[in-house]
């Protein structure tokens, strides 16, 4: 009889630590691992996101760090490259070359321009790239390069740099399309590479 009684309190014993595990080892099934290694968090981190790269650069353009803005505005660059949005390009390639022109770095300045003229122009927004010719055309002036301005800006004969109004140029685009703030702008930048060159005349 006492061992009868030892056997069922084996079983017992038994079936209990079966349960138990069981039990465990569904409540460890369904409960998420939240310790997780400091590699596994960098695996698993999403990039940050293009849109908001270019708000932190407008912070730091803001605060001063050109710098950082610049290395912020590259990366949203890289990441709207990536998946062809052009439209966006065009508008990081246009704060990249202000933030390059404030440095001083006309050279790095002028490619952006040309770049996103390019985006504007591929995507017919003549407008914009109107008002972009005038932008490079300052650029190209505060290099010295007057010539070249006032031919972004006018259109000027090689011979006597008077305003030819050439298809494609700044002055032209504003015309065509009724952009009045443009056409300002290139009158103006117009009017001070004359001055630059020394062609009073034609500048006022």
């Amino acid at each position: 009889m006492p061992n009868r009684y030892r056997q069922f309190g084996v079983r017992r014993f038994l079936v209990v630590i079966f349960f138990s595990s069981l039990t465990f080892c569904l409540w460890l099934n369904h409960v998420p691992l939240t310790v997780q290694t400091k590699w596994g968090e960098q695996a698993t981190a999403q990039p940050p996101n293009p849109s908001q790269l270019v708000q932190q650069g407008i912070e730091q353009y803001r605060a001063g760090d050109v710098q950082e803005a610049i290395a912020k505005w590259q990366t949203a660059l890289s990441a709207y490259e990536n998946i062809n949005n052009h439209d966006n390009a065009a508008i990081i390639r246009e704060k990249l070359a202000i933030a390059y022109q404030q440095l001083g770095q006309f050279e790095q300045a002028i490619n952006y321009w040309k770049e996103a003229i390019a985006n504007y122009r591929s995507s017919g927004e003549f407008v914009k790239v109107g008002q972009l010719l005038t932008e490079l055309a300052q650029t190209y002036s505060h290099l010295g390069q007057n010539k070249q301005a006032i031919a972004l800006l006018c259109g000027a004969s090689e011979t006597d740099e008077d305003c030819l109004e050439s298809v494609g140029s700044a002055l032209q685009i504003a015309q065509k399309f009724s952009d009045r703030q443009g056409e300002v702008a290139a009158l103006g930048s117009l009017g001070e590479a004359y001055r630059l060159k020394g062609k009073y005349d034609l500048a006022y």
